[in-house]
C-alpha cells in the first residue's frame, strides 16, 4: 500500500507539472501563413520564446519529410530556445520544435508520451493532411499582420 502512495506521490509531482505547462500555453494573436503548393493556412502564433525566435527567420521555405504518416519535419536553420513539456495529445494543426532545431507540423491527432515546445496552432488544419500529401512537400512559412482596417493580410 505504501509503494502505491509513493507511486502516486511521484506521478503527481512529475506528470501533473508537464500537463500543467501544456494547458496553459498562450497564443499571442500573431499570425503566420504556411503556403503549400496552393493552400494556404493561418496559424496563431503560441507566447513562447521559440515562436518569437521562428518569426526573426520568415519568410522560410524548408523541405518537410514525412514521419510516420503523421507529421512533417525539417530542421531549421538555427536552434530555438526550448521549453519543453509532455504534451498528451497532438492535435492536427498543431506546429512544435523538437530537440530545439526541428519544426514538426502534425497532420494527424493522436496521445503522445514526447516532449515539444509548442510554436504554434494552424487554425484551419482541416484540409492539411490532403495538401501535405505523402512524402517530402516544401512549406513555406510568412509573419502575417493587418496594416489598418481596410486592408487583408500583409506577409513577409
Amino acid at each position: 500500500m505504501q509503494k502505491t502512495g509513493l507511486l502516486g506521490l511521484l506521478l503527481s509531482i512529475f506528470m501533473i507539472p508537464n500537463a500543467a505547462a501544456e494547458n496553459t500555453v498562450k497564443y499571442r494573436g500573431n499570425t503566420m501563413n504556411i503556403t503549400i503548393g496552393q493552400s494556404r493556412f493561418s496559424t496563431e502564433l503560441a507566447d513562447t520564446q521559440a515562436a518569437k525566435e521562428l518569426t526573426a527567420l520568415l519568410p522560410l521555405t524548408l523541405e518537410m519529410q514525412d514521419h510516420l504518416s503523421n507529421e512533417k519535419f525539417a530542421e531549421l536553420p538555427k536552434s530555438l530556445t526550448r521549453n519543453d513539456a509532455t504534451v498528451g495529445r497532438i492535435e492536427t494543426g498543431d506546429i512544435m520544435l523538437w530537440g530545439g532545431d526541428t519544426l514538426v507540423v502534425f497532420y494527424e491527432s493522436f496521445n503522445s508520451p514526447y516532449r515539444y515546445t509548442r510554436l504554434g496552432k494552424i487554425q484551419n488544419a482541416d484540409k492539411l493532411k490532403n495538401a501535405v500529401g505523402a512524402g517530402k512537400v516544401k512549406m513555406t512559412f510568412a509573419l502575417c499582420s493587418f496594416e489598418n482596417a481596410a486592408s487583408s493580410f500583409k506577409c513577409r
